[in-house]
């Protein structure tokens, strides 16, 4: 070998050394800068799942094989060991996906989906999203939101929906909610109401105005401008009428309210009183002709059936008035007894109506003339003895002997001392 074929095979040794060291050179940066992405993407990793862990909600990352490649803490701490299990097996205790699985939908059509299902008496909202490759494999990103007290809440207001809704069917009373306008008709009423109006069907009641169950526009006009002004009515009667034409009075109370709408609405209950209202009206009608009884029993009761003049009891009271005006207003007060003779006692009873007539004809104008036992009594005010006695004269000359013979008559001064009417009664008959 020539010395130039030694200079030529040293130089592309050379050659291969440096390229080989360049190479080396090459190796050792990539491997460092695989090292440093690894790194970097350990670190990412890790703050990803610092942030996975502090949600308040759990994140799982499910294979398309259903494994489980990551939970985040909230997982954890309601699935331990969960990891690496199938999801399916661990959380529903089947032997195959479940129906309608969020992973499987979301992995095929490649969008979100959406499901519910309940562990441990709890519920569940589980949302899947594709994720691509984890761990080299396809995987999808699970969102799951505990929503238990949402649920029962929702299932504690269905029930008391439900509730409420049986208790307002199940009332005699009527429950109505109904617009504010001037075509104003029902939105909802109770099964109570629809009965109370003689409607076949709650639509047939709906599609009714109100006004025309309320003929009486004084009575309507009146409770919808005290609702509107005051924004409630307790107790309301009105005359309402059904859709078959039976008149009833009702009772309504009914407030104001706002609705989501914006909208004013009427809500009222509805009760019948018809029966109460005839009850009162008949109580009243009878209240009406005992007062009337009783002016006739009280008037029966102060005069003599007979004569149909004053009787003693009424004479006795009446006397006590004008001895208590005479002692005040100082004037005399005189008494004239007119009686038959016990020979006359038959006649003087039949004709004692005719006679009563004659001596109210001829009496003045302030004598009170009654009706007694024996006969009749005047009670004479402002009358002293001499004008008592000239009355005696004068009515006896008007009797004369007919139409009974032999009256008496007897007059009875009334002095200051005394007081009470039945002391002079009774010295009027001895």
């Amino acid at each position: 070998m020539s010395e130039k074929d030694e200079i030529q095979e040293r130089e592309d040794i050379e050659k291969e050394l440096i390229e080989l060291r360049i190479r080396l050179a090459e190796r050792e940066l990539f491997e460092k800068q695989q090292e440093w992405a690894s790194g970097r993407l350990r670190l990412e990793r890790r703050k990803l799942e610092t942030i996975l862990n502090a949600l308040p909600n759990g994140v799982h990352i499910i294979s398309h094989d259903y494994q489980i490649l990551f939970g985040n803490q909230w997982m954890e701490k309601r699935f331990r060991g969960a990891r690496g299990k199938r999801c399916f097996a661990e959380y529903a205790n089947r032997t195959s996906p479940c129906p309608g699985c969020p992973v499987r939908s979301a992995l095929a059509k490649g969008r979100s989906a959406v499901a519910e299902f309940r562990f441990r008496s709890r519920y569940y909202e589980i949302i899947a999203a594709p994720l691509g490759e984890f761990d080299n494999l396809t995987a999808a990103v699970v969102n799951v939101l505990d929503f238990t007290v949402q649920r029962k809440t929702e299932e504690a207001i269905l029930s008391t929906q439900r509730k409420y809704g049986q208790l307002l069917n199940e009332l005699n009373t009527g429950i109505y909610v109904s617009t504010v306008s001037r075509n104003s008709r029902f939105v909802e009423v109770n099964p109570a109401t629809i009965n109370m109006f003689d409607a076949s069907s709650r639509e047939e009641l709906l599609n009714v105005e109100t006004r025309d169950l309320c003929p009486d526009k004084a009575h309507r006009i009146r409770f919808i401008s005290k609702l509107l002004r005051k924004g409630f009515v307790k107790d309301a009667e009105l005359p309402l009428i059904s859709l078959r034409g039976r008149r009833f009075w009702a009772s309504v109370t009914a407030i104001k309210k706002q609705g989501e709408d914006n909208q004013t609405y009427f809500e009222g209950v509805i009760e019948d009183i018809t029966q109460r209202k005839n009850a009162e009206e008949l109580v009243q009608c009878l209240n009406e002709r005992l007062k009337t009884s009783n002016r006739r029993l009280r008037k029966l009761t102060l005069r003599d059936d007979r004569t149909g003049l004053y009787n003693e009891i009424y004479l006795e009271k009446w006397l006590d008035f004008e001895l208590a005006r005479a002692r005040r207003f100082d004037y005399p007060v005189s008494l004239l007894q007119i009686e038959p003779s016990e020979s006359e006692r038959e006649a003087f009873d039949r004709e004692k109506r005719g006679i009563g007539r004659i001596l109210r004809r001829h009496l003045r104008g302030y004598d009170v003339l009654g009706s007694t036992k024996t006969g009749f009594l005047v009670i004479c005010p402002r009358s002293d003895a001499e004008k008592t006695e000239s009355l005696k004269n004068r009515l006896a000359g008007l009797l004369g002997e007919e139409p009974v013979p032999g009256l008496r008559t007897k007059v009875v001064f009334c002095s200051k001392d005394d007081s009470r009417a039945r002391y002079l009664l009774e010295r009027l008959r001895e």
